[in-house]
């Protein structure tokens, strides 16, 4: 979400994801911050799932930048109806990040995770296909530490000083990782097949 010159807010997502679901078989359809419309466009859409995409930093966070308080509002209000549906949300670096808040836990600054790679170690065995890797993407300024994440979660993955990587909701189809995959070049497989697998 960004701001138009003339003081309208505009909802903006990258082409790249776009080009990295479509061969899958997923078509995206971007959906308006509008939290007072969240079941009307659940429903009259007939969403078989939800990417909460990466993006603005969270607007309740000290420090934060370029937040959209809209978008926030929308996304919890979208957890809570995907929840009733049982409808798969998949969390992007901000998306984990609203998931974690949302299930009450708690976001941090971070050092180190800001235009890098690392690695990450899974913690959890059996989730999804999502495996070991040396090297994945790392754009965000706040993240989760391992302690952090709630009750309601489970962590499935680390980056080597314990910020979170991924996550999974104990009970609900509601899941997320740190890194981006819309940003890789060439699309990595095994974010393909996970997503895929996800959906």
């Amino acid at each position: 979400m960004e701001k138009g010159p003339k003081g309208e807010r505009r909802d903006v997502l990258d082409h790249a994801w776009s080009k990295l679901l479509i061969p899958l078989g997923i078509l995206p359809i971007p959906l308006p911050n509008v939290a007072e419309f969240t079941e009307n466009i659940v429903a009259g859409l007939k969403l078989k799932g939800i990417i909460l995409s990466g993006g603005n930093d969270l607007a309740h966070l000290s420090n934060a930048k370029n937040t959209a308080p809209e978008r926030d509002k929308f996304e919890h209000e979208l957890l809570d109806v995907c929840r009733g549906k049982k409808i798969p949300v998949l969390g992007i670096c901000r998306g984990l990040q609203t998931i974690t808040v949302h299930y009450g836990g708690k976001i941090s600054r971070v050092k180190g995770h800001a235009a890098v790679t690392h690695s990450i170690e899974m913690c959890s065995n059996g989730i999804m296909s999502l495996e070991r890797r040396d090297s994945v993407n790392s754009y965000h300024n706040f993240g989760v530490k391992k302690n952090d994440v709630g009750s309601d979660l489970t962590v499935v993955a680390v980056s080597s000083d314990g910020v979170v990587e991924a996550l999974a909701h104990k009970k609900f189809p509601q899941m997320a990782i740190m890194w981006h995959p819309e940003r890789m070049n060439p699309f990595d497989v095994r974010d393909s097949a996970f997503i895929k697998e996800f959906f």
